[in-house]
């Protein structure tokens, strides 16, 4: 099993990266109170299996997801509907890259990248593929 795993120097968050996900979180928890849909900070972690067959565990700093029942001890195993990701220095490259095809290939229906430095939001929507029955992907 090759987990493919990326090792990030994680030196701790500043301030205002908690703050925008705090801030987050608890706006969007009292919109979710009466729906079968969860808000999670950045301790829950996600695994998917790539295209390719490699499994990629990512841990974003805020998702929304309504398929709670797809988890696996602290992990769940079905994409999330929405992932916010808050740059950092450290990780500015890969949650613009590789961790924003990942979430499209994963069929996330809803992205952002959120920049506290610059007081910017990138909002990327991906329509997931509905497939007819008996159909496989190309």
């Amino acid at each position: 099993m090759d987990l493919n795993l990326q090792i990030t120097d994680m030196a701790g968050a500043r301030p205002e990266h908690s703050t925008v996900i705090v801030n987050f979180v608890a706006a969007v928890r009292k919109q979710l109170m009466n729906s079968t849909c969860y808000v999670f900070s950045d301790n829950i972690q996600y695994r998917f299996q790539t295209d390719e067959g490699d499994c990629k565990i990512v841990i974003p700093d805020a998702s929304i997801n309504c398929r709670i029942k797809s988890r696996r001890g602290s992990t769940f195993i079905d994409a999330p509907r929405f992932v916010m990701e808050v740059l950092s220095d450290s990780t500015e490259n890969y949650d613009r890259n590789e961790k924003k095809e990942l979430y499209r290939e994963q069929e996330v229906d809803e992205y952002w990248i959120v920049d506290w430095r610059k007081k910017q939001v990138e909002i990327y929507k991906y329509e997931s593929i509905v497939e007819p029955a008996g159909c496989k992907r190309a």
